[in-house]
């Protein structure tokens, strides 16, 4: 019944408009006399680590030429969990992500702040970016500068963004949308790391809905692989565990058709106590277990020190 839905949507509204973060989460008893500190549970760097060994090897075998994997890390904490505190924190701390909290099965939140939006769509024009290749934030201008340039400038970086890049212009192709893209990448700085980006645009035919574009693109090459029929079957069995809600897609459309979409990456499910982060590493030739592990702990931080903090 369109009527009942649009008066639940507008009562979620009101109430998420008048939420106080000052007050903390109405309704959400906290056991007493306990410590909030986080207890890590078993680490997953290894089994990560013997992954992109892996992975590498099928790649110089030529079975694929790019492929994302994923680690979790779990934690317990004696007090229960606030998403709306985590997710607060996140847009503060990352205010060039898109921060996002969606509510899943069980009462579990997926959570989290992504750099990347898979698609916009609005009158007939079309925006996305391809994302992919990292490295830190620098402690002063000049080392930032510096890690920059050496981004910018990496062979193994510069050919894993070609592959996301290529890939979304071809697909858009696929459904009669010419790309307008740069032949180089931008960086793009978050607050503990940049990326490269490049900005793709282009018109749509007529009647082209925001699902129709979502199709061809997702999973782009940034959070499965290519080619995407090879390489998407084998992050399951790399990976060891299931992905969940993790980069899935969270956004909305309208009446005609047009809307955002996000992929939802640098995330975590939450559950009362429990919580588990994920990240993810693209594994291309050139790639290393250390490295690719060393740039997934840079990106859990941020959800870490969200989780730890509230």
């Amino acid at each position: 019944n369109p009527g009942e839905l649009a008066e639940r949507i507008w009562g979620a509204y009101e109430r998420f408009g008048a939420f106080d973060y000052a007050d903390g989460v109405p309704n959400s008893p906290q056991p007493e006399n306990l410590p909030p500190e986080v207890v890590p549970q078993p680490d997953s760097s290894e089994d990560f680590k013997r992954a992109v060994s892996e992975a590498l090897e099928e790649i110089k075998a030529g079975a694929y030429e790019k492929i994302v994997l994923a680690r979790t890390v779990d934690l317990a904490r004696a007090q229960a969990l606030q998403p709306l505190d985590t997710l607060n924190g996140l847009r503060e701390k990352f205010p060039g992500c898109y921060a996002f909290s969606f509510g899943g099965e069980g009462g579990c939140s997926f959570i989290g702040a992504s750099p990347e939006r898979l698609v916009r769509l609005e009158e007939g024009f079309v925006e996305t970016e391809a994302i992919a290749g990292s490295t830190p934030r620098g402690a002063n201008a000049v080392a930032d500068a510096a890690l920059g340039k050496a981004l910018l400038s990496s062979k193994k970086d510069l050919s894993e963004h070609a592959f996301v890049r290529d890939s979304i212009c071809r697909h858009l192709a696929s459904i009669g949308i010419a790309a307008r893209t740069r032949e180089t990448p931008n960086l793009l700085r978050l607050a503990n790391v940049q990326h490269l980006l490049t900005p793709i645009t282009g018109k749509t035919p007529p009647g082209t809905h925001l699902l129709d574009i979502a199709e061809v693109l997702h999973p782009t090459p940034a959070v499965g692989g290519t080619p995407r029929l090879v390489a998407l079957p084998r992050i399951r069995d790399l990976e060891g565990f299931d992905r969940g809600l993790y980069a899935g897609l969270v956004g909305a459309f309208n009446h005609r058709g047009e809307g955002q979409l996000i992929v939802g990456i640098r995330s975590a499910e939450i559950n009362a106590c429990q919580a588990r982060l994920f990240a993810g590493a693209g594994i291309v030739a050139g790639s290393t277990p250390d490295g690719e592990l060393c740039e997934t702990e840079m990106k859990l931080n941020a959800l870490l020190s969200a989780l730890t903090e509230t």
